[in-house]
């Protein structure tokens, strides 16, 4: 693992990342053996971004749920939303 994506994954569960990345994502799906993925993307007031990954087993049982708090998303992710703020992906 890149010594940036670990970065952004410890300061992930301290409050506000400054950029959420598309690897910190899949890569925290992969360590809860997510297959499928939800993603919801919420714009805040302040210019922020929630985002809420809810891992999915084959079954289509949740495996795990995180929200992310972040100031900005890497363009990798931006780009798997697009223009929705709700996406189902395969991990």
């Amino acid at each position: 693992m890149e010594p940036v994506t670990l970065a952004l994954l410890l300061l992930a569960g301290l409050g506000t990342v400054s950029l959420l990345t598309w690897t910190a994502v899949r890569s925290w799906l992969t360590r809860k053996r997510a297959v499928q993925a939800d993603l919801i993307r919420t714009a805040l007031e302040d210019g922020s971004v929630n985002v809420v990954v809810i891992g999915l087993r084959d079954d289509g049982a949740e495996a795990a749920r995180r929200t992310w708090h972040t100031k900005q998303l890497d363009p990798d992710l931006a780009a798997t939303f697009g223009y929705r703020d709700q996406v189902r992906v395969t991990v």
